[in-house]
């Protein structure tokens, strides 16, 4: 978690650093690559997550192969990405270099996964310091240049090919086999509601800003891509607290009864419940002084952004319990389908509002994509948990979601009744969903027995 907080810290300093123009180029290009970088993933990672993490004999039949898939993948979209680039006459060397390091960074998440399941946290835990080192790096390389944009692409590449390959020689590969067999054909099937997952939710992130750098240009790629670093930023702590209870998750949902699952889940939703709340306070609150905090007085245009971004994040958050209770119980294909209808959404809001409304448009599409997904979530997680959950979990789930939407209202007023609005919520909203705690499933299995 300090790892990725520090790289979005990171990234905020190089926000200082650089003009609008140079933000949106830089930040565009990553998006161009992130967007599409499901097709290099492959959904193989979580594949074999799920996999090894219930048997770990698998480890040597499918890693390897795994790495070799996902890294002629990468090479096959970075030839690609450089040509649609040179053909839309974008492509310059700086800008070859921050794709080059955009798709090394993806390489990192298998050996990442792969540490993490058999407890090498010592190494998981510096694998993951290395992107943050290596953009701190290409920042001070940025902030002692005169050429800022050039020296930050040329340290962000170096830095993200070396992490990569560190990452590579921590899993050590000597007893790995390099062999396609039956149960590679079972990872495979397993990764295939994952990887349109993944595209769809790597596509929804990341589409929107490239599609302003290739529509409006790089200035005003650079005004929204600031709250799409706000976005982001309690995001990367949800994900990061999550993705090690993952496959914890898988065991219990694979060997536990239902109230025992939803024990477990307890612990994971207050403190998210709480981080949504304090993220969208916070942001939809000061705006203002987040915005001339951060960054220069040319990014004053992204002060309206935040504050539509403020409720996104809250719903945004609020969801990760539910995807994690789908995917913990095999229902990937749910979570998939509210993914891309999400994403179709985003689209469609997106090129039908931003040549009238401008980039503002960009934000009220995300708000729109994360409220569906909100609700396409947790009403069927409620759906699979409902008989292991009493009555009054249900109660005031309800009441606490009819108090977000408040929430989201209060958002859009101004000055001290929308400060008066957003406490009042949040502080009923903290009340109202004091649930799901262990306290309560042994209440209720109490109750039955």
């Amino acid at each position: 978690m300090v790892a990725r907080i520090g790289a979005v810290v990171v990234g905020f300093a190089i926000i200082k650093l650089l003009r609008p123009e140079e933000l949106g180029l830089f930040l565009g290009t990553q998006a161009l690559v992130f967007a599409g970088c499901g097709l290099c993933d492959l959904g193989l990672s979580h594949g074999y997550r799920m996999m090894v993490s219930r048997t770990h004999a698998l480890r040597e039949r499918l890693l390897g192969p795994t790495l070799a898939v996902q890294a002629a993948a990468l090479l096959i979209y970075f030839v690609g990405l450089a040509a649609y680039l040179g053909m839309a006459g974008r492509l310059t060397p700086s800008v070859a270099l921050v794709a080059l390091g955009a798709l090394a960074a993806q390489w990192l998440a298998l050996p990442n996964i792969d540490l993490k399941i058999f407890a090498r946290f010592g190494k998981s835990g510096l694998l993951t310091l290395l992107p943050m080192v290596a953009l701190a790096g290409a920042a001070l390389f940025c902030a002692l240049s005169d050429q800022r944009f050039e020296a930050l692409a040329l340290g962000y590449a170096i830095g993200m090919v070396t992490s990569a390959t560190v990452g590579i020689r921590f899993v050590g590969l000597e007893a790995v086999h390099l062999r396609f067999d039956r149960e590679y054909l079972a990872l495979v099937r397993t990764s295939l509601p994952f990887f349109f997952s993944i595209l769809a939710y790597r596509f929804s992130q990341h589409w929107g800003l490239s599609y302003v750098l290739v529509t409006q240009g790089e200035t005003a790629a650079g005004v929204v891509a600031l709250p799409l670093k706000l976005y982001q930023l309690p995001l990367v702590i949800t994900i990061a607290t999550t993705s090690v209870t993952l496959p914890m998750f898988h065991r219990i949902a694979q060997t536990a009864t239902s109230q025992r699952f939803g024990a477990v889940l307890g612990r994971l939703i207050r403190p998210l419940w709480a981080l949504g709340g304090a993220a969208a306070g916070v942001y939809a609150l000061c705006p203002e002084v987040i915005v001339g905090f951060l960054a220069s007085s040319e990014y004053t245009a992204s002060v309206p952004l935040v504050r539509v971004v403020a409720v996104a994040v809250l719903f945004r958050v609020l969801t990760v319990p539910a995807e994690n209770t789908l995917e913990s119980h095999d229902l990937q294909w749910i979570r998939l389908a509210g993914q891309v209808a999400g994403t179709v959404m985003l689209v469609v809001g997106v090129i039908s509002l931003l040549p009238q409304y401008g980039v503002i448009s960009l934000t009220y599409a995300l708000l729109g994509m994360d409220l569906f997904f909100f609700l396409w979530c947790w009403g069927f997680s409620a759906l699979r948990l409902g008989r292991a959950l009493p009555y009054g979990v249900h109660l005031r789930a309800s009441c606490a979601f009819a108090i977000s939407l408040g929430l989201a209202f209060a958002c859009g007023w101004g000055g001290v009744l929308r400060a008066g609005y957003f406490v009042a919520c949040y502080f009923a909203l903290l009340t109202a969903f004091r649930v799901w705690t262990v306290q309560d499933a042994l209440d209720a299995l109490r109750a039955r027995s």
